[in-house]
C-alpha cells in the first residue's frame, strides 16, 4: 500500500510547466477553525471495538530501521547512460534481526530489467581474497552496501567500485549482443547473425572482484576509482595506495593477494599525520569527507596532508568487549562471557578557540604507472606488466612518484609557517580539478611559465598533462577564514604549486554588514566551453547567499573575470543544490523550494539567453514568479544591482511533495524519487522535454529526445515506473497504522515571521477531542530542516507510537533552521542574540498556539531533542519552566567551549 505510482495530483490542473505561485497540495492549517478541525473524530484504521492495528507499533519499530530505509535510493546513471545503479534493501532473513541488508542493483534503461550487482548476503566469502572473519562480522551487522562509485570515463563496459569493510571490489556492467526472435520476413532473413543479435542487446554484470583487501587491523579507507576505470586509490596506514582493477598475471598466474603500490610517503609511522584523509572538522561540519581527488585523465592525485599533532588529544572509552573463544560461542546462552574494559581510543579533537589541524595540499604524479598505454583496460599488455613489476619494487619511492606541494597551508596560523596566510585561510573547504583556462596577457605569461616548469620537472615518470598532451588541468580550491565570515576561491597550477595571480581570488563569498557566518556552499561547476559573450571557458556556476537567499550564480573567471557575478535565479526562496549544467543547450539544473519551504522540486534555468529569443521575453522564459518572503508576505523577486533581470525557472517535477533526482549525462532523462506525507518514496524514470529555444548545436546527443515528448510539453512523462518501484509490501501493516501529521503555520515570538510546524494527533475516537499531553520534538539549529511534505516526516516511529498512546508530538522549525534565507537562519546570532534565546521563544509560541486551540494540556508538555536539539531542550527547561515540565536532552551541548571548533565558533 502506498507504493504504487499514483497519477500526479495536478495532472490536469495546468497546461504549462513554468514556475508557478506557491500552491500547498497538503494544506496547512491556520486561523480560528483549527480547534474545530482537530477536534473532529479522526478516521480509525480499526473498527470501534478493534484496536489491534492501532497497537501495531512496538518499541522494536521505534529503535529499528525506519520504513523509509527499505526504499531504493542513491540512483546514478552510468557514463554511457545505458544503466542506472541504485541501492535496494533486502528484508532480514533472520527474524531476530530488525535490520536490513543493502544491495547494489543495476537497471537497464532501455529494457527496464534489473540485475543484481553486489549482494553481500549472497557473495561467497571466498570472493577474491576477502578475510572470512571480517566478512562474517560485516554480514552479522546487516548493513550491506552503503556506497558505490561509477568510473566517470569508462564505457561498455562501465565499471563500478563497491567499497566494503573487508576490501574494495569492482564490477563490470556492459551491453552484450544476444539472439533475437526468429526471423519472420525476408528482410530479417537477409540480415547477418551479428546484425540480428545487435538488435537485442542484453546487460551482463561481472562477478565482483576484490582489488584491495583489508584486515581487522589494516583497513582500506576511502577507496575511489580512477576516471578511466583502470585503478583504485585508497588509504592504508596513513598513505595513499593505488591498485589495478584488473587481474595482474606474473609468471602465468594471477597475483593473489591483489597488487598495490604506495604512491605517497612521509606519513606512515608518524602519529596524527595522514595523507589522503579528511580531517575531523572537514568531514563532520564542512561536507568535505574526502582527502584525495583523481585528476580527470587518471594521471595524478591531489591529496591533503593532515597534521593533528598540535591538536588536543581526547581519550574516548569505547566501553566493554566480549572475550569469547570458539567454545564459548557454541555453548549455551546461560554461559556468561567475561567482560573486560576495552582500551581507550585517543583522538585529536579541536575544541572551540583552540588549534586546528594543519592541512596542506599536494599533487602526486602517478602517470608512470596509471597512464601506461593499453588498447582496452581488460587486456594486459607486456609494458603494463613490466611497469607494475617495476612499480612494486619502488613502491613509495618519491622519485618514482614525485609530489609537488601547492601554495595552500590551512590551520597553521598559530605556528606561523612560511606559506600560512594566518586565520584568513584557516579551513580548506573544497578541492576540485578543472581544465586549465588561460585568458588575457597575464594568463599567457602564466601558461608560458608553467610549460617551462614542466620541462624542468618532467623527470622519471613525471607528467602533469594528459597522455596525449591535449588537455591540461588546474586545481580549484576554496578556503574559509577562522571567523567564518568569508569563503575565498582560487586556482593553483599543479605543475608549479603556485596560485594564478589573476585568479586569486577568483571570487569571495561574504555577508556584508554583519558578523554572522557564511555557509559553505557546494563546489561550483566549471564551464568547459562557455558561450561568448555571456560566459567564457573556466567560468563557474555555483550557489551563493550574497543577496539573502541561496541562488545560482555565474561567476566570471576567464576573459570576463572583471565582470560581477551574474544571478541565474532570483526570489525569496532557496536553491538547494545545483545538479548539473548543460552547456550545449544553455541550461542549469537545480533543486529548489520555490513552491514553498515544505516542498523540493527539480528546475532548470537559462545559463545564458536562448539563441532564438530575447533575454527577457516572457514567452521564452515563462510567467513571472510570485514569491513569499520569510515572514509569509508576498514580495517581488529579489533584485540585484550586479545582474540583469532574471527569468523565472522551469519546473520539471509536477506532483507536490519532495523530489530527489539524478539526471543522465546527456540531459535526456532523470530518475525522480518522489514522496509526500501520504506516499512513501516512489522512483520513476522521466524524460526531460526539449524546449523550442534549445540550442541545436549537438543534435547527435538528442536522437532519442525527438520521440520522447512534444516540445511544448514542459513536464516529463513517466517511463519504466514498475521496474523502479519499491517492494516493501511486507510492511503494509506498519504503514497502515501510520497517520500523516497535520501541517500548520504558527507566528514566531517576534510577532511577524511565519513558522512551519507539524502535529501528530491521537485518535479522537479513542482518546477524545483533547487537550492531550504533548512531546515537542526539536532540533532547532542551523543547517537542518525538520518539517516538510515528505514521507520521512510521517514515518517517525517514535511520534507515531506516542500518538497511539494518546500523546501529541509537535515539530516546529523555529528561526535558525535551514532553507528559509539568511535572515531567518541567522536570527539566532543577529542583534546580539544569545544561543537558545529565539529558538526556545519560538517553541514556546508554538506550544501556546496549540494550547489556545484546546489541543495540548499546558501542564503536561515535555520537550525532546538530540545534539543541538538536546541543547535547545535543556535551554527550554531553564528558560521556560512555566511551559515545559520535563526535557530529554540527548547528547546536548551543555558548554560550547569543549565543542568542536568549526561548528561551535
Amino acid at each position: 500500500p502506498g507504493q504504487s505510482a499514483e497519477p500526479d495530483s495536478d495532472e490536469n490542473g495546468g497546461t504549462e510547466g513554468r514556475a508557478s505561485p506557491r500552491r500547498d497540495r497538503t494544506p496547512e492549517t491556520t486561523g480560528d477553525d483549527i480547534g474545530a478541525r482537530f477536534s473532529r473524530p479522526a478516521p480509525s484504521h480499526a473498527g470501534p471495538d478493534d484496536h489491534s492495528v492501532l497497537s501495531a507499533l512496538t518499541l522494536d519499530d521505534v529503535v529499528g530501521p525506519p520504513p523509509s530505509a527499505l526504499d531504493p535510493g542513491g540512483f546514478e546513471f552510468s557514463p554511457d547512460n545505458e544503466h542506472v545503479a541504485y541501492l535496494h534493501a533486502h528484508l532480514p532473513n533472520d527474524p531476530a534481526s530488525a535490520w536490513t541488508t543493502w544491495t547494489l542493483v543495476v537497471l537497464d534503461v532501455a529494457s527496464g530489467t534489473r540485475h543484481a550487482c553486489f549482494d553481500p548476503s549472497s557473495t561467497p566469502v571466498s570472493a577474491r581474497g576477502a578475510d572470512g572473519t571480517d566478512v562474517e562480522r560485516e554480514h552479522a551487522s546487516g548493513v550491506g552496501v552503503t556506497r558505490y562509485e561509477w568510473a566517470s570515463e569508462a564505457t561498455n563496459p562501465s565499471r563500478l567500485l563497491v567499497p566494503r569493510p573487508e576490501g574494495a571490489y569492482v564490477v563490470d556492467v556492459e551491453k552484450t549482443p544476444s539472439r533475437g526472435k526468429k526471423e519472420t520476413n525476408d528482410v530479417d532473413k537477409e540480415k547477418t547473425n551479428d546484425e540480428r543479435a545487435a538488435r537485442f542487446p542484453t546487460t551482463r554484470v561481472s562477478y565482483p572482484r576484490c582489488v584491495a583487501r583489508a584486515s581487522s587491523d589494516v583497513p582500506v579507507l576511502d577507496a575511489s576509482i580512477s576516471p578511466d576505470g583502470r585503478w583504485v586509490a585508497f588509504v592504508r596506514r596513513s598513505e595513499i595506495h593505488v591498485a589495478p582493477c584488473d587481474d595482474v598475471s606474473l609468471g602465468g598466474s594471477v597475483v593473489d593477494p591483489p597488487v598495490e603500490f604506495r604512491v605517497t610517503h612521509g606519513a606512515r609511522g608518524r602519529p596524527f599525520v595522514t595523507h589522503g584523509l579528511a580531517e575531523y572538522v572537514a568531514a563532520e561540519e564542512m561536507q568535505r569527507d574526502r582527502g584525495f581527488w583523481w585528476r580527470p585523465d587518471s594521471g595524478a592525485i591531489a591529496f591533503t596532508r593532515v597534521d593533528s599533532s598540535h591538536v588536543e588529544v581526547v581519550d574516548v572509552t569505547r566501553g566493554y568487549s566480549l572475550n569469547m573463544g570458539d567454545d564459548e560461542r557454541s555453548s549455551s546462552e546461560d554461559n556468561c562471557a567475561e567482560m573486560t574494559p576495552a582500551p581507550d581510543e585517543r583522538h585529536s579533537y579541536p575544541h572551540a578557540g583552540c588549534e586546528n589541524a594543519r592541512v596542506t595540499l599536494g599533487v602526486v604524479d602517478v602517470s608512470s604507472l596509471t597512464l601506461v598505454p593499453t588498447n582496452d583496460f581488460r587486456t594486459k599488455k607486456r609494458d603494463a606488466t613490466t611497469t607494475m613489476r617495476r612499480a612494486a619494487e619502488v613502491s613509495g619511492d618519491p622519485e618514482f612518484f614525485p609530489t609537488t606541494w601547492m601554495d595552500v597551508d590551512c590551520g597553521s596560523a598559530r605556528r606561523g609557517t612560511a606559506k600560512s596566510r594566518g586565520e584568513e585561510e584557516e579551513y580548506l573547504a573544497s578541492v576540485a580539478w578543472t581544465p586549465t583556462v588561460f585568458s588575457g596577457e597575464e594568463g599567457e605569461k602564466e601558461s608560458s611559465a608553467s610549460k617551462k616548469k614542466l620541462k624542468k620537472t618532467r623527470g622519471k615518470g613525471h607528467r602533469t598533462t594528459s597522455s596525449n598532451g591535449a588537455e591540461s588541468f588546474s586545481l580549484f580550491a576554496r578556503v574559509q577564514n577562522r571567523a567564518q565570515t568569508e569563503v575565498r576561491a582560487f586556482f593553483v597550477d599543479p605543475a608549479t604549486g603556485q596560485r594564478y595571480p589573476h585568479l586569486d581570488p577568483a571570487f569571495v563569498e561574504r555577508v556584508e554588514g554583519t558578523d554572522t557566518w557564511v555557509n559553505i556552499a557546494q563546489t561550483p561547476i566549471v564551464l568547459r566551453r562557455g558561450k561568448p559573450p555571456f560566459a567564457a571557458p573556466g567560468d563557474l556556476v555555483g550557489v551563493s547567499e550574497r543577496d539573502g537567499f541561496a541562488h545560482a550564480y555565474l561567476f566570471p573567471v576567464g576573459k570576463n573575470a572583471k565582470r560581477p557575478p551574474r544571478r541565474l535565479t532570483a526570489g525569496a526562496w532557496c536553491v538547494l543544490r545545483v545538479i548539473a549544467v548543460d552547456e550545449n543547450r544553455g541550461w542549469v539544473y537545480f533543486t529548489a523550494n520555490e513552491r514553498g519551504p515544505l516542498e523540493r522540486h527539480l528546475y532548470r534555468a537559462r545559463l545564458w539567453p536562448a539563441p532564438r529569443s530575447p533575454p527577457c521575453d516572457e514567452n521564452a522564459f515563462g510567467r513571472s514568479v510570485e514569491t513569499e518572503s520569510a515572514n509569509g508576505d508576498a514580495s517581488s523577486p529579489v533584485s540585484s544591482s550586479t545582474s540583469a533581470p532574471v527569468a523565472p525557472p522551469v519546473r520539471l517535477t509536477r506532483a507536490a511533495g519532495c523530489h530527489t533526482v539524478s539526471i543522465d549525462h546527456a540531459f535526456r532523462r532523470f530518475v525522480d524519487v518522489r514522496e509526500d506525507l501520504r506516499t512513501p518514496p516512489v522512483a520513476a524514470m522521466r524524460v526531460i522535454a526539449r524546449s523550442k529555444e534549445d540550442d541545436d548545436r549537438d543534435d547527435r546527443d538528442d536522437a532519442e529526445a525527438e520521440n520522447a515528448t512534444d516540445a511544448d510539453d514542459a513536464f516529463a512523462r513517466t517511463l519504466s515506473t514498475a521496474a523502479l518501484r519499491s517492494t516493501t509490501s511486507t510492511h503494509a501493516a506498519t504503514y497502515a497504522s501510520y497517520k500523516a501529521p497535520v501541517l500548520m503555520q504558527v507566528t514566531s515570538a517576534d510577532g511577524h515571521t511565519t513558522l512551519h510546524g507539524a502535529i501528530y494527533l491521537p485518535d479522537a475516537e479513542r482518546f477524545g477531542p483533547g487537550p492531550y499531553p504533548c512531546a515537542v520534538a526539536v532540533y532547532g539549529g542551523p543547517g537542518a530542516q525538520c518539517v516538510s511534505d515528505s514521507w520521512r516526516l510521517t514515518a517517525d516511529a517514535r511520534a507515531q507510537r506516542f500518538r497511539e498512546k494518546g500523546v501529541v508530538t509537535f515539530k516546529l522549525d523555529n528561526r535558525g533552521s535551514a532553507n528559509r534565507g539568511c535572515a531567518f537562519e541567522r536570527a539566532i546570532r543577529a542583534n546580539g542574540a544569545v544561543l537558545g534565546e529565539c529558538e526556545v521563544a519560538d517553541q514556546v509560541a508554538g506550544v501556546r498556539f496549540l494550547v489556545s486551540k484546546n489541543l495540548v494540556d499546558p501542564k503536561r508538555v515535555a520537550i525532546v531533542g538530540w545534539s543541538y536539539g538536546g541543547f535547545v531542550a535543556a535551554a527550554a527547561l531553564l528558560r521556560a519552566p512555566e511551559t515545559f515540565v520535563c526535557a530529554v536532552a540527548g547528547a546536548p551541548v551543555t558548554s560550547w567551549l569543549p565543542d568542536k571548533a568549526h561548528y561551535a565558533e
